[in-house]
């Protein structure tokens, strides 16, 4: 791919600039090339070509990372790993935001057809908390009844991520751009219902309105964060086990022990920051 001979694997984990600009002309290709060449399936196919645009890099990425296991074990797994999980955060968060604006700037018919999927996604999780809420007249029930929703709901969607990343290495880009094309759309949304109180801005209304919205979005992260986060740690563990297998460093027993001991560990972690996720959303926030 041609992007691929301009934007360098270390170019793009090193510098900040290069990842958000090459997300950013994904993202925006990725949107319009679904919409105008397979326009009934294009909220889907926008996560799809994405995902394929970043292939290469996830692949030799975590070939790097699986050649750190070739040495002595060290139990440092943020000094190891912190600069992939800081790349799939800044894709996330480059998707999130490209989403959002192309959200709000094209016509209505361009984004009902675009976002169809996301919007569907949101409708369904707003549906079910009615029926639960509707359901469960007390608080703890209502508490207990969306914490086993929300809990095993993003246990299901980890396991997912764990095994596209270890079936297709990049796989696990797939989600997570879901994940970020649905905030997107969730800001985005904001911004369409606040912009009217800012028309006497005049040129600088949405921009004003974006940042509203981005404050109201906000209510998300205290459960967000953690659940974002454990993604990333999936799809890292998936990662690893996928290059060590691809890379033949399974030949090796010191490589395969390091690699085995790093995925129980950050498996491990996943999991307990959807637990921390699940019972603030289901909490702290119903």
């Amino acid at each position: 791919m041609v992007l691929e001979h301009i934007f360098k694997t270390k170019d793009l984990l090193h510098s900040h600039f290069k990842l958000i600009l090459y997300t950013a002309i994904i993202t925006v290709i990725a949107c319009f090339t679904s919409y105008f060449f397979f326009p009934d399936s294009a909220s889907i196919l926008t996560i799809a070509f994405i995902s394929i645009a970043f292939t290469y890099l996830m692949y030799s990425t975590f070939q790097m990372l699986e050649k750190q296991e070739t040495g002595d074990y060290k139990f440092n797994l943020w000094k190891k790993y912190s600069f992939v999980f800081m790349a799939y955060a800044k894709i996330f968060l480059v998707i999130t935001f490209v989403f959002s604006v192309i959200f709000i700037l094209v016509p209505d018919d361009i984004r009902m057809t675009l976002f169809s999927d996301q919007m569907k996604t949101l409708q369904n999780i707003s549906t079910v908390k009615d029926v639960v809420n509707a359901k469960f007249a007390y608080f703890t029930q209502k508490g207990e009844a969306f914490f086993s929703l929300i809990f095993v709901n993003n246990l299901q969607v980890l396991l997912a991520i764990i095994l596209l990343s270890f079936v297709y290495g990049a796989g696990a880009v797939f989600l997570i751009a879901y994940q970020a094309s649905i905030l997107g759309v969730i800001i985005g949304s904001n911004v369409l219902n606040l912009v009217n109180k800012y028309l006497h801005f005049g040129v600088a209304a949405k921009a004003m309105a974006f940042a509203h919205a981005t404050y109201l979005s906000l209510g998300i992260l205290p459960h967000g964060i953690f659940e974002i986060f454990a993604y990333f740690v999936g799809a890292v563990a998936g990662g690893i086990i996928s290059a060590m297998l691809v890379g033949h460093y399974y030949k090796d027993v010191k490589t395969v022990r390091n690699t085995i001991v790093d995925v129980i560990i950050l498996i491990i972690l996943a999991v307990v920051c959807l637990l921390i996720g699940a019972l603030i959303e289901s909490y702290l926030l119903i």
